[in-house]
């Protein structure tokens, strides 16, 4: 049995001896630093080849599987390697994208289409958690009913479209933006972000603005985009706490107005 403290993430690398076909049984529990289980997704790879705890949700595109604080698996003899973070998810179909942070327990994403049941299915048993919810793009299809029906956190406008490499100014699956109003390149993308994010603003849904890099699937350096948080002193639950109230700001760069200003 192993047992950690984990604050937002941990990786270990450990060595599973033994001969050649044999295997051992891992056993994991993951704690919260006040002692209670902590529901956290899961890397688990032997020699580069995942391995997945029985009986629990579990993703192959980005192999991992998703726990409520607590796993066994079988693990053959070779060089391990663990990632542990603490429990996010995403739901990313037609209707467009939200991330859902800090869930107490996994929530089963299966059995679904592309339009059916919508991404709302998902954000109301994320609110049933007390989870960070965030629509990921403004111009996403189901984004105002998130607004409108929903609890949403953040917003993403300096999302990954915007990277190192240039800028993906396309709408992607999403709603195409007005090019009478915004017209092609870079302007006409970031004026139609905005123009939406406003929208909610001016409604008085008071959203704090986010950041994303989807470093590691384009062309983004862990960071590129992302978002400050003014804080009184430094901690997980603080972290997102000044984040939902807007006590933030999000950029590319390092040189904005303080945190929480309205501009």
């Amino acid at each position: 049995m192993v047992q950690w403290a984990c604050l937002a993430g941990l990786f270990l690398v450990l060595t599973a001896c033994g001969a050649e076909g044999t295997q051992g049984r891992l056993e994991v529990t993951v704690t919260e630093a006040g002692g209670g289980r902590l529901p956290c997704r899961v890397h688990l790879m032997v020699e580069g080849k995942p391995v997945y705890a029985p009986g629990l949700p579990r993703f192959e595109r980005d192999p991992h599987f998703s726990c409520p604080g607590q796993f066994a698996a079988d693990v053959p003899a070779g060089k391990v390697s663990l990632r542990i973070e603490a429990l996010a998810q995403e739901d990313e179909r037609a209707g467009g994208a939200i991330l859902l942070f800090n869930l107490t327990e996994p929530i089963l994403i299966e059995g679904v289409t592309r339009d059916c049941p919508s991404g709302f299915a998902y954000h109301e048993r994320a609110i049933e958690q007390k989870a960070f919810i965030e629509v990921e793009k403004p111009f996403w299809w189901e984004a105002p009913v998130h607004v409108a029906l929903g609890r949403v956190d953040t917003i993403g406008i300096v999302c990954n479209h915007f990277n190192r490499a240039g800028l993906l100014e396309g709408e992607a699956w999403g709603r195409p933006r007005d090019r009478a109003r915004h017209p092609a390149g870079p302007l006409g993308f970031a004026l139609n972000v905005m123009d939406l994010y406003y929208r909610h603003l001016n409604l008085g849904y008071q959203i704090a603005a986010s950041a994303g890099s989807a470093s590691g699937v384009l062309a983004n350096p862990l960071g590129y985009n992302r978002a400050y948080v003014q804080l009184d002193r430094f901690g997980y639950d603080a972290w997102f706490d000044g984040l939902r109230q807007g006590r933030n700001f999000a950029t590319m760069t390092s040189s904005s107005p303080p945190a929480g200003s309205q501009v």
